[in-house]
């Protein structure tokens, strides 16, 4: 499968229910200490608990009323993986909306390694890459150098849009 964050960011295409990927995630986790975080039904606690069987995580439903999952890790624990040396694991509960704390919207485009080679060239010293004519960024999504959910994501939080 494609991974369109390579080389920025280490993706790991993994599965609870089949073991498909498990290898490989508990080699990159070896040694390490890694909190495991997203939004609420994704499998965070299932996951956690094939990659260490000695502790069982409580697991949730998803909630047929809204389609989302419900908040069932209510604290943020770090347990030593058994047999994984200095291998620590921490399930923490599920996120609901995402925000920036402590960055400067100008200079967020510098949090997106992809359009470090494109930053110099926009026809605008200032340029937001939203909707900016002559932006290098734009074009390199509309001619496929950038991804384009990268590229969202950024505009979103650009935006403001806690969804993002």
């Amino acid at each position: 499968m494609f991974d369109r964050y390579a080389p920025f960011y280490p993706t790991f295409f993994l599965s609870a229910r089949n073991g498909s990927g498990l290898q490989e995630l508990r080699q990159a986790l070896h040694g390490k200490i890694t909190a495991v975080a997203g939004p609420s039904g994704v499998g965070k606690s299932s996951l956690l608990n094939v990659l260490d069987p000695t502790r069982e995580r409580q697991v949730g439903e998803i909630s047929g009323a809204t389609g989302k999952g419900r908040h069932t890790t209510t604290a943020t624990v770090l347990h030593r993986v058994a047999g994984e040396g200095n291998t620590y694991l921490a399930d923490t509960p599920g996120i609901r909306a995402l925000s920036l704390q402590g960055v400067d919207l100008k200079d967020l485009d510098e949090y997106f390694p992809e359009f470090e080679t494109y930053l110099d060239q926009c026809r605008y010293a200032d340029c937001a890459h939203l909707t900016e004519p002559g932006c290098a960024i734009i074009q390199a999504v509309e001619d496929g150098d950038i991804n384009r959910d990268r590229y969202e994501s950024y505009a979103a939080l650009r935006r403001g849009d806690s969804t993002a």
